[in-house]
């Protein structure tokens, strides 16, 4: 290799395939006039460039063919006064697309005190001729090329010196130096000025067309990038100190190219062409480069040969740049950071070799990489002609439907390059390294890059983006910058993004349950149905959701499951998914939008709905629910019962005798949370009381019929105030068996039984010729009939008597009094006695006296409050 160099990014212009001379001289040869500017406008040549075919450069100035630099239409220059009074901007005057060796530039805008002013650009205005102007090409921001004394970026015309930079990231054109540092010295008036170049750099060419980027870094004390100072303005300009200096410089194809399109192609350099780097002028100790691939492989080329960079000069390797190098598959260490899932992570991105390396991006689901930003649909692999989706996919409207959720392992990028266990990671495993480490920013060679070190081993990856400390969670594609192998939005796909793979063995999901095959919502309603993947160690447990009909009910992700929304009244089947999609087996089930409740007024103290619960209409059986839960099910037994431990002796609720279970609480009227009414319909929808069916059974009018409306369905119209209602005979459900249907109608009270019987509710049972109010075991599944209207519960309790004398075989009635006026009756009160072998008191509260003693009488309500009389059985009364 004969020399190296460097090529630099800024923000102006383009300039033709340039050399230049070693040393800058000094044109001071302009005559000063009287005006008050550097002149309105300036003809600017630059001065030409050396580029070394072979051996040695020397000192003559290349001035003709593809030697020269020429200006481009959207160039431009900043000029400083020497008297530090003023800078300026001036523009090229090229028609667009026009070039030229020299151009007239035109003065644009003016600073006065230009390294503090910040008020509006202005006219130069008047002002004494300044005897020196600086011309400083390309035009940088006034903060990155300046004046200076020391290093504080103050403006010093004594001092004689000037900041000036070449960039650590470069896009060279074919045939191209873009953004060759110059300088220039002219006189007040002076109509021409001479540039010349004050850097140097590297002609190299290569011999393949998949090269996407070259990381060049050189042995170098003091920096081939960076900010520098140029001092000796007035004489021969040279490189005093570099300052922010650093030793690589990463190259890639310009965007700009005249060729560029979002195509693979056009962002790789192209073989046998010109590219020129851009560098600081001083000494290398050697260099190694790094050749990115498209196929994310790379090559690697190392010298160890002492260069020298000089002002003006270019050198040219002998061969190209790629034929030096050793060709790399880059395959990353598998870094166990202690998971609890066992997946390992990659030490580097896919494509990369070093953790600060992005490496090479993919669209998602593509195995070779893209170069660009976002391919159009049309381009993307699972995209047809039409830009519909052919894969990957379950909305109809946006192609095939085939379900699935995660790549298959031939569509995983991961897996595609380095094969094994190695794949890409999902959201489970995004979140747990989230999760399970402490995140810092880093640099790493002048990168910004996020470190993960485990909260469990300690060991870290490193990833090549200063944003994923704050953005890393889920790796969905359309978030974050790294891809998941899970994609639900279609537009996210075709976006580039880079890849960390993961090391584990992948594991499809198969299969999915659901914790139940029914669902019943009202409008509005929002209820998650839990989901299972299966097996139980698949890698990712995605699973895709679909409603049959979203104008009925909408789905969507919940953490446990899938969350369901009721929109209208009707029905819909809820399929769902594993991420395998129609490969594996789905799960599917029903849900039911129930329309809005209504209800009838009979002339009674409350009101009627005109359906069950879980019905939409009155003919309808609705749901069967054991008493006191509000979810249907299969089966229906003590060993199913909620409010037991499986036996009808072991209640742990809604409980008034011990023998009948541990927990005694006296309550027998449903809380608002196990009432089913109350949990389905809301409001003021709750389930009737025992009083409430005594009331509707004795004050109206029941007909029996075998085809209510034509329907078919028999049961009783209850008429009453001249309305009525249907009480379809639905039967009742006990272990998995319904019975009775078509003949029996068995509706739920909201108040359990009392009188020493704890495991049976009160219930309205009707058939043809038959109604009465009774009570069922309570792990029955029976209809529930709602009522409207306000309960007000019972807040006191007091008898009549706090204590007496009763004779043995004697009785006397003790009398319970409620609070406050106007409480809704539940049930009848529960009288105990703490000593039957003494006195015992029946369920409407008559004490018999049975031996002689003392026992205490209590009565409860409904809700649990008590209030106790004490009872002395004597042999007789005193006298």
């Amino acid at each position: 290799m004969k020399k190296i160099y460097a090529l630099m990014l800024a923000a102006a212009c383009a300039i033709c395939l340039a050399g230049c001379t070693r040393e800058i001289l000094v044109s001071d040869e302009a005559v000063a006039n009287q005006e008050t500017t550097p002149g309105e406008t300036l003809t600017l040549t630059h001065e030409g460039c050396f580029v070394s075919n072979s051996g040695t450069p020397d000192t003559k100035t290349i001035v003709k063919n593809n030697k020269e630099v020429w200006w481009f239409d959207d160039d431009a220059i900043n000029v400083y006064a020497a008297d530090e009074s003023y800078a300026y901007e001036y523009i090229s005057k090229l028609e667009p697309g026009a070039s030229a060796k020299t151009t007239t530039f035109e003065l644009k805008y003016t600073w006065e005190d230009p390294f503090t002013y910040t008020g509006p650009l202005s006219s130069p205005g008047t002002k004494a001729a300044t005897a020196k102007y600086y011309a400083i090409y390309p035009r940088y921001k006034i903060s990155n090329t300046k004046m200076i004394a020391g290093y504080d970026g103050d403006y010093d015309s004594q001092k004689g010196e000037i900041q000036m930079q070449v960039v650590n990231r470069q896009y060279p054109m074919v045939n191209e130096v873009r953004h060759l540092p110059s300088f220039g010295v002219f006189n007040a008036g002076a109509s021409g000025v001479t540039l010349k170049a004050v850097c140097g750099g590297l002609k190299f060419r290569l011999s393949r067309n998949d090269i996407t980027k070259i990381i060049f870094t050189a042995d170098s004390k003091d920096g081939i990038c960076g900010h520098f100072i140029l001092t000796g303005l007035e004489g021969t300009p040279r490189v005093k100190e570099v300052i922010s200096g650093s030793n690589v410089i990463t190259i890639t194809p310009s965007e700009w190219n005249e060729t560029w399109s979002s195509s693979v192609s056009a962002r790789t350099f192209k073989a046998g062409e010109d590219y020129f780097i851009v560098m600081i002028p001083g000494t290398i100790n050697g260099f190694t480069a790094k050749l990115s691939t498209t196929s994310g492989d790379y090559i690697e080329v190392a010298s160890s040969k002492a260069q020298t960079v000089k002002a003006g000069v270019f050198g040219e390797l002998a061969k190209p740049l790629d034929q030096y190098g050793t060709y790399v598959h880059p395959v990353p260490e598998a870094v166990d950071l202690g998971l609890p899932s066992g997946v390992k992570w990659a030490s580097f991105n896919l494509g990369a070799s070093s953790v600060e390396d992005r490496g090479v991006s993919y669209c998602w689901g593509e195995t070779e990489p893209y170069f660009g930003y976002m391919k159009d649909d049309e381009e993307y692999k699972w995209c047809d002609s039409n830009g519909k989706l052919t894969k990957y996919n379950y909305v109809s409207a946006y192609g095939v439907q085939d379900f699935k959720s995660v790549l298959d392992l031939e569509d995983d990028a991961a897996h595609a390059a380095l094969g094994g266990d190695w794949r890409m990671p999902n959201e489970d495993e995004f979140k747990e390294l989230s999760s399970n480490c402490t995140k810092e920013y880093v640099t790493v060679n002048g990168v910004n890059c996020c470190k993960f070190i485990s909260k469990i081993n300690a060991a870290s990856i490193i990833m090549a983006s200063g944003t994923m400390c704050s953005n890393l969670a889920f790796g969905y594609p359309w978030y974050y910058n790294y891809h998941a192998p899970s994609s639900i939005e279609r537009l996210a796909r075709v976006n580039a993004n880079v890849v960390r793979p993961v090391y584990g063995k992948f594991v499809p999901a198969t299969s999915i349950q659901i914790n139940d095959e029914s669902l019943r919502l009202t409008k509005g309603d929002r209820k998650t149905m839990w989901i299972t993947v299966l097996p139980d160690n698949a890698t990712a447990k995605n699973w895709t959701a679909i409603s049959s009909d979203e104008s009925v009910a909408t789905c969507s992700y919940d953490e446990y499951g899938v969350r369901v929304s009721g929109k209208s009244y009707g029905k819909a089947t809820i399929t769902v998914y594993p991420s395998s999609g129609i490969e594996g087996t789905p799960a599917s089930f029903e849900v039911t939008v129930a329309k809005d409740p209504e209800y009838v007024d009979l002339g009674l103290s409350v009101k009627w709905a005109k359906w069950n619960v879980g019905a939409n209409a009155p003919e309808e059986y609705g749901n069967y629910y054991a008493w006191g839960e509000t979810t249907p099910k299969d089966v229906y037994s003590w060993g199913t019962y909620l409010w037991c431990n499986g036996t009808d002796h072991t209640l742990t609720k809604y409980n008034g005798r011990s023998e009948y279970g541990s927990v005694v609480d006296h309550v027998s009227l449903l809380s608002d949370s196990d009432d089913v009414a109350k949990a389905e319909w809301k409001g003021l929808w709750r389930m009737p009381t025992h009083a409430e069916i005594r009331e509707l059974r004795e004050k109206c009018t029941w007909t029996w019929t075998e085809d209510y409306n034509g329907t078919g369905i028999k049961g009783y119209e209850v008429s009453g105030n001249g309305n009525s209602i249907f009480l379809p005979a639905a039967g009742r459900k006990k272990d998995n068996t319904l019975s009775n249907d078509g003949k029996n109608g068995n509706y739920w009270a909201g108040t359990g039984a009392t009188r020493g019987t704890s495991n049976t509710a009160h219930e309205l049972i009707f058939r043809n010729g038959y109604i009465d109010n009774v009570t069922a075991y309570r792990y029955y599944g029976i209809s529930v009939r709602p009522v409207y209207g306000e309960f007000i519960p019972v807040d006191s309790i007091e008898l009549n008597q706090s204590h007496f004398p009763l004779m043995i075989g004697d009785s006397a009635s003790i009398h319970a009094m409620y609070g406050p006026k106007g409480y809704s009756e539940a049930t009848s009160t529960d009288w105990i006695s703490d000593n039957p072998s003494v006195a015992t008191v029946s369920s409407e509260g008559v004490v018999k006296g049975v031996a002689t003693g003392s026992a205490n009488i209590t009565a409860y309500s409904y809700n649990g409050l008590s209030a106790t009389c004490q009872v002395y059985v004597v042999d007789e009364y005193a006298e």
